[in-house]
Protein backbone atom coordinates (compact mmCIF):
# COMPACT_ATOMS: atom_id res chain seq x y z
CA UNK A 1 0.00 0.00 0.00
CA UNK A 2 2.92 2.58 0.82
CA UNK A 3 5.05 1.76 -2.24
CA UNK A 4 1.59 2.40 -4.59
CA UNK A 5 0.85 5.47 -2.98
CA UNK A 6 4.43 7.06 -2.74
CA UNK A 7 4.17 6.02 -6.43
CA UNK A 8 1.38 8.26 -7.30
CA UNK A 9 1.21 10.59 -4.78
CA UNK A 10 2.33 13.00 -6.59
CA UNK A 11 -0.14 13.23 -9.37
CA UNK A 12 -3.43 12.28 -6.88
CA UNK A 13 -2.20 13.34 -3.48
CA UNK A 14 -1.46 11.00 -0.64
CA UNK A 15 -5.18 11.78 1.19
CA UNK A 16 -7.24 11.32 -2.12
CA UNK A 17 -5.79 7.69 -2.95
CA UNK A 18 -5.90 6.77 0.93
CA UNK A 19 -10.18 7.86 0.53
CA UNK A 20 -9.86 5.46 -2.78
CA UNK A 21 -8.48 2.83 -1.15
CA UNK A 22 -10.71 3.36 2.22
CA UNK A 23 -7.84 3.51 4.31
CA UNK A 24 -6.89 6.36 6.79
CA UNK A 25 -4.41 8.63 5.80
CA UNK A 26 -2.81 8.38 9.46
CA UNK A 27 -2.84 4.65 8.65
CA UNK A 28 -0.42 5.75 5.93
CA UNK A 29 2.13 8.50 7.83
CA UNK A 30 2.36 5.84 10.55
CA UNK A 31 3.45 3.30 7.93
CA UNK A 32 5.92 5.65 6.69
CA UNK A 33 7.24 7.29 9.87
CA UNK A 34 7.87 3.39 11.31
CA UNK A 35 11.29 2.61 11.30
CA UNK A 36 12.68 -1.00 9.54
CA UNK A 37 11.81 -3.99 11.34
CA UNK A 38 14.85 -6.00 13.03
CA UNK A 39 14.20 -8.53 10.49
CA UNK A 40 13.81 -6.12 7.61
CA UNK A 41 17.00 -4.49 8.68
CA UNK A 42 18.79 -8.26 8.48
CA UNK A 43 17.30 -8.73 5.08
CA UNK A 44 18.99 -5.52 3.79
CA UNK A 45 22.28 -6.87 5.29
CA UNK A 46 22.10 -10.37 3.86
CA UNK A 47 21.41 -8.67 0.79
CA UNK A 48 24.35 -6.96 0.34
CA UNK A 49 26.23 -9.80 1.52
CA UNK A 50 24.48 -12.28 -1.05
CA UNK A 51 25.37 -9.45 -4.05
CA UNK A 52 28.99 -10.42 -2.29
CA UNK A 53 29.09 -13.70 -2.51
CA UNK A 54 27.57 -13.65 -6.36
CA UNK A 55 29.70 -11.63 -7.16
CA UNK A 56 33.19 -13.32 -6.15
CA UNK A 57 31.52 -16.60 -7.86
CA UNK A 58 31.06 -14.28 -11.06
CA UNK A 59 27.44 -14.28 -10.98
CA UNK A 60 27.04 -17.78 -12.10
CA UNK A 61 25.66 -19.06 -8.20
CA UNK A 62 21.84 -19.66 -8.48
CA UNK A 63 20.12 -20.03 -5.61
CA UNK A 64 21.37 -23.60 -4.40
CA UNK A 65 24.83 -23.09 -4.50
CA UNK A 66 24.23 -19.93 -2.59
CA UNK A 67 22.64 -21.68 0.11
CA UNK A 68 25.54 -24.17 0.44
CA UNK A 69 27.82 -21.27 0.57
CA UNK A 70 26.18 -19.38 3.38
CA UNK A 71 25.52 -23.06 5.11
CA UNK A 72 29.58 -23.48 4.92
CA UNK A 73 30.29 -20.27 6.04
CA UNK A 74 27.98 -20.44 8.81
CA UNK A 75 25.31 -18.29 8.01
CA UNK A 76 21.97 -18.92 7.11
CA UNK A 77 20.47 -21.60 5.40
CA UNK A 78 19.22 -21.49 1.55
CA UNK A 79 15.82 -20.74 2.53
CA UNK A 80 16.83 -17.86 4.67
CA UNK A 81 18.59 -16.32 1.56
CA UNK A 82 15.74 -16.43 -0.86
CA UNK A 83 13.22 -14.32 1.36
CA UNK A 84 15.68 -10.72 0.44
CA UNK A 85 15.99 -11.88 -2.78
CA UNK A 86 12.26 -12.50 -3.74
CA UNK A 87 10.20 -9.82 -5.46
CA UNK A 88 8.52 -7.13 -3.19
Amino acid sequence: MVKFIDAHRERWGGEPICRALQVAPSTYYAAVKRPLSARRQHDEQLKIEIGRVHRDNFGVYGMPWLGISFTVRLLRTARTCRRPLAPN
